[in-house]
């Protein structure tokens, strides 16, 4: 099976005043490879083909430990970029082509919050200031709330808020969108190792239900997002200042229509959209222009070739989408399920049924009758650290809410794969011991057919797990085979046709029973193309 590490940003530059969008790709895909001990062949291959979409690797019979890095690098570009949105903090992976494997989003500063020192902590994210104690407001229904704000605008000293001596004067109720950034995989109480103090189960925020404005949109227990009473009192009230200015900012929740004053529709915070929203790129996909995001414009998770649709298990659509990407489906090998935060992306909380904004360009988007979870939500890739389900987006009215992984109480959920947005350029570390006769398989990436020039770095660290020293000098390195057009070598001397420098350069000497020597290639290509390489190594080492 295939997965894919890719990169690929939508950016805006201007020219002569008009507003120029283009798109960005670097895809890297992991694939299938064989790691093979041969004891008549003294030769370590390296052999990556892309229109094959396979890594075979063939090692010589003494034993060794090998480290290999894949680092890809692109020319300075300065563009105008679409909102990038962060990555949901998931770092553990439960399955492959899930969020904790591909970890999609904009990279958290560190530290990602500080403490100013006042009664308030900036989040370095979104630029966005908090109080620091999430418990002085007290539980509030709605209309209190305000009242709240009002008062600790004017008259802070009737609050017992821990710390607080800043003298602010512009404290809002928070949109949901601004609530859910302070969220990762779980609840708020996170934030307890941040700086926060007394942190609670829930809270609401300014935004109405666009269905029934006697409801606004609160976080609950676990972190889900959903709609709850404006009477009721039994979440907290939370104070949140300033514009979000920060790496990755708030998008604005649609929201226009105001039912009190200092509410969502009243003050419109958050980045605006651009219009038109969405861009129909004639073949099968959508982009979102507030994002730079893509997603299939059927998300009806229809049959594809040999991809079978329907609902489906949490399992069943990281299966789905693995198959779309064997077929290449639309000519793409990176698609994935969507995180949390990429469905947040799409809400409009001023809509329903679906709550998608009104431009939305999108086909058989699931929404009522159905009612209760079932083939209405939509998988994300991100899992509930909490309880190991995984979160689910209800189109109807874009709430959130964890699954069991094997599907909704009333049946499986759908899917509706995206691509994408920023992802990271792996840098991979794994730590192969090549015995003999054994073969080992691993994943590693590969440069993409048609995708960017740049120049890559192989990157091979051999340890001597032997208990005799052996010989080891930079000609032992050399390129045996390069194919594939347009490519250039970086020959750091050695051998004939060899690119190898050895860190450090241990010249013509021993290498001793545990020790280490790191051999480095460069590959230029001059433009997109396939190719693959093989790295002999002779002499000595027998």
């Amino acid at each position: 099976m295939k997965t894919t590490n890719s990169y690929s940003r939508v950016v805006y530059s201007s020219h002569n005043g008009f507003r120029i969008k283009s798109e960005i790709k670097l895809s890297e895909y992991n694939c299938d490879q064989d790691l093979v001990s041969d004891k008549t062949k003294n030769q370590i291959g390296f052999s990556m083909d892309n229109k094959n979409g396979m890594i075979h690797h063939r090692f010589l019979s003494i034993q060794a430990l090998l480290v290999i890095s894949l680092l890809f690098f692109l020319p300075g570009i300065t563009l105008v970029a679409a909102v990038d949105l962060p990555k949901t903090g998931q770092t553990f992976s439960y399955a492959a082509g899930d969020d904790g494997n591909i970890q999609a989003g904009l990279t958290w500063p560190s530290p990602r919050f500080q403490d100013n020192e006042d009664g308030t902590i900036t989040d370095n994210l979104t630029g966005l200031m908090w109080i620091k104690d999430g418990s002085c407001l007290g539980h509030r229904n709605w209309g209190e709330a305000f009242n709240m704000i009002e008062t600790l605008n004017t008259l802070p000293v009737n609050f017992n808020c821990s710390d607080y001596s800043a003298t602010y004067d512009d404290w809002r109720l928070p949109n949901i969108n601004e609530l859910v950034s302070l969220l990762t995989t779980g609840d708020l109480k996170w934030l307890h190792n941040h700086g926060f103090v007394n942190i609670r189960d829930g809270y609401i925020s300014s935004t109405t239900v666009a269905h029934n404005t006697t409801r606004l949109w609160s976080i609950q227990p676990f972190g889900i997002m959903h709609p709850f009473s404006k009477q009721m009192t039994t979440y907290g009230a939370w104070a949140v200042r300033g514009t979000s200015n920060g790496p990755a900012t708030v998008l604005a929740t649609g929201q226009k229509i105001s039912y009190m004053a200092g509410d969502d529709g009243d003050r419109q915070e958050g980045e605006p959209w651009p219009s038109p929203r969405f861009a129909d790129n004639g073949d099968g996909t959508i982009t979102d222009n507030l994002t730079g995001i893509m997603w299939m414009q059927d998300a009806g998770t229809v049959s594809i070739g040999q991809c079978v649709g329907g609902s489906k298990s949490w399992q069943e659509a990281l299966d789905y989408v693995a198959c779309l990407n064997s077929i290449h489906y639309l000519g793409y090998y990176d698609w994935r399920l969507p995180n949390r935060k990429e469905f947040e992306s799409l809400t409009d909380f001023s809509k329903y049924n679906p709550a998608l904004p009104g431009d939305h360009l999108f086909s058989t988007v699931h929404s009522l009758p159905a009612p209760a979870p079932g083939p209405d939500y939509y998988w994300t890739s991100t899992t509930h650290t909490a309880n190991n389900s995984a979160w689910a987006y209800f189109s109807f009215e874009g709430s959130l809410q964890d699954e069991f992984k094997s599907g909704s109480v009333t049946g499986k959920d759908s899917v509706w794969p995206v691509r994408g947005g920023i992802i990271d350029p792996p840098i991979l570390n794994e730590l192969v011991h090549v015995d003999r006769d054994k073969i080992v398989t691993k994943f590693f990436p590969a440069p993409v057919a048609g995708g960017p020039a740049g120049t890559f770095i192989i990157t091979a660290i051999f340890t001597n797990t032997n208990n005799t020293s052996i010989p080891i000098f930079k000609p032992f390195f050399k390129v045996a085979e390069l194919s594939g057009g347009n490519l250039l070598l970086n020959a750091d001397g050695g051998a004939e046709g060899a690119g190898a420098t050895l860190t450090p350069d241990v010249g013509d000497d021993l290498l001793s029973p545990g020790e280490s020597v790191t051999v480095n290639f460069e590959i230029g290509l001059q433009k997109p193309n396939s190719f693959s390489f093989s790295v002999d190594l002779y002499g000595g080492l027998h």
